[in-house]
């Protein structure tokens, strides 16, 4: 059999519930304040001065084109280095191929 809460008992629960809910309401107004800044609204207030963003923007340009330059010259490298010396005359432009292409 369930046994009937005492009235301190009812009281004290309700004082609990109320202050709960007030809890809860509380966090939801904070949560939707948050939520109307985006988070790159939140990370810019840290990056200061400004200008420093548009010129670590502009920097990353060369930076970002090393290895594809790279990789196109270790490529080529690559492709005469593998090839035996009486067919570089096919790959050279000029025509001079063989030894005096690798000089």
């Amino acid at each position: 059999m369930k046994e009937e809460k005492s009235p301190l008992e009812l009281a004290i629960a309700e004082k609990s519930d109320n202050h709960d809910s007030k809890y809860e309401e509380e966090c939801k107004k904070v949560s939707e304040e948050k939520d109307k800044e985006g988070v790159l609204t939140k990370l810019m207030q840290f990056n200061n001065p400004k200008y420093l963003l548009i010129l670590g923007v502009l920097m990353t340009i060369p930076s970002s084109l090393a290895n594809p330059v790279c990789g196109i010259a270790f490529a080529k490298i690559l492709t005469l280095l593998s090839l035996p010396i009486p067919y570089l005359k096919f790959v050279d432009p000029l025509g001079v191929g063989g030894i005096d292409y690798m000089k």
